[in-house]
Formats: structure tokens, sequence, C-alpha cells
């Protein structure tokens, strides 16, 4: 008996196999699915997988935004410093091949790093599947160090939830 699990099952199942820790799924008009979930343990990056409706492919996203001290330090900058740090944010996620969108405001300051994985034969290999997700965790993580050392605070890894043994083969 053949069983044809749905591109969303399909994806829900790549999750699980890299360790992605599923959280409630967002729900959008404009998509067939979503799913939100941590990577690479319950304490890591929250990864957004959204299939928009009517296209071949899924988009894997990682949204983070300022704190309240680092968005208030970088009120502070004069308007060719502000320029300058959005210009660098950007530069890094761009020098990693993903996509981005960077949204400030006097009330917040959120970037969004966007990778899109095209579907074959209603499916997504899994390794395309992890080697992405891990891409967008990693310029998640390339970002915060650049932050931290814009605001110069010292970045601690293990605080943000990620350490050695996160990404050491399973035995």
């Amino acid at each position: 008996m053949v069983f044809n699990m749905s591109l969303k099952e399909k994806v829900r199942k790549n999750i699980v196999q890299i360790g992605g820790i599923l959280e409630e799924g967002p729900k959008h008009p404009q998509w067939d699915f979503g799913f939100k979930f941590k990577f690479p343990n319950k304490r890591g990056k929250t990864i957004t997988i959204a299939k928009p409706k009517g296209k071949n492919f899924i988009e894997i996203a990682n949204g983070t935004k300022l704190d309240d001290i680092h968005r208030k330090m970088f009120s502070n900058f004069n308007k060719d410093q502000k320029s300058n740090f959005i210009k660098k944010l950007h530069l890094i996620i761009l020098n990693n091949n993903f996509e981005s969108s960077i949204n400030v405001n006097p009330e917040r300051f959120v970037y969004v790093i966007i990778e899109r994985l095209f579907i074959e034969n209603e499916a997504i290999p899994v390794n395309d599947f992890y080697r992405s997700v891990k891409s967008v965790t990693f310029c998640s993580l390339k970002c915060n160090y650049f932050i931290q050392n814009q605001f110069n605070k010292d970045y601690d890894p293990t605080k943000d939830g990620f350490d050695a043994n996160d990404f050491m083969p399973f035995t």
C-alpha cells in the first residue's frame, strides 16, 4: 500500500526530521500552509515556513527585532549612523545570498531573512531543506554578532540558546 503524503505533511516531517521543535503554526489568507518552529533546539531561532498560494516554492524565514536597549541606542544615532548600520546589516544578509526585509520606525526595528526552496515532484528533499534552515539560522547569528558589536555589548551564544553540541552529529 502506497501512502501519499501532502506537501504540507512532507514539510512537517522535514521539520521534525532535522530536529525542529514545532510551535503553533501561523495562518495567513495568502498561504496554503505555514509552520513555525525553533531550530536547532527549544531555545533556538524561530523559523517560519510558508507556502504562498499559487506558487511552486516555500519560503523559509527568520524575523528578528532589535531588543529595547538596542532600539533605544539605534534611535540615538544620527541619520548617517542609522543609514550605515542598516546598510551593513543588509550587506551581511545579501552576502549570504538571502532576500531580506528591513522595517524601521520609531517603535520597532525588524529584519527578516528569507530563503526560497522550490518544490520538485511535490517534495522538498530533506538535505536541501536542512541546508536552507541551517543557513538562515547561521545568517541570523551573524547579524546578531554584528548588532552586538555595533552596540558594544558582549555576545554570549549560550545565552541565546546555542552551543557546540547543537550541531554535533546525532548519536
